[in-house]
């Protein structure tokens, strides 16, 4: 199989949005569709440089799904406070999200990186 058919076999970027979209239908779609560029992308360069053979519908969208998975988790974690400040006001006077509330919330049962 030449290169170019190789690259033919990857899906369009609308199928693989139709079969990612009701799945991470809380995710904003910019999201979803820099995630399904990049990993399209990613397909591209191994089809041209030889490290696949053809492009496999599933394996790609188990690699978009992951990195979804991946880029929406949490950022905040757990840290150590050795500043010897208990309170730091410079949490903001603004109302938050239930779902940053119940973050907050997790996180905030000890120190954390949250500046």
């Amino acid at each position: 199989m030449t290169k170019q058919q190789c690259l033919r076999t990857l899906p369009k970027m609308d199928d693989l949005l139709r079969a990612i979209e009701s799945e991470a239908s809380d995710l904003p779609r910019n999201l979803i569709k820099s995630v399904i560029q990049e990993e399209l992308g990613r397909h591209r360069e191994s089809l041209a440089a030889g490290k696949l053979d053809c492009c496999n519908q599933e394996e790609l969208l188990t690699c978009i799904r992951l990195e979804l998975e991946r880029q929406s988790r949490s950022h905040l974690r757990g840290v150590v406070n050795a500043t010897g400040i208990i309170f730091h006001t410079n949490l903001g006077r603004a109302r938050l999200a239930q779902e940053c509330e119940m973050m907050l919330i997790s996180v905030g049962c000890g120190y954390s990186n949250l500046e």
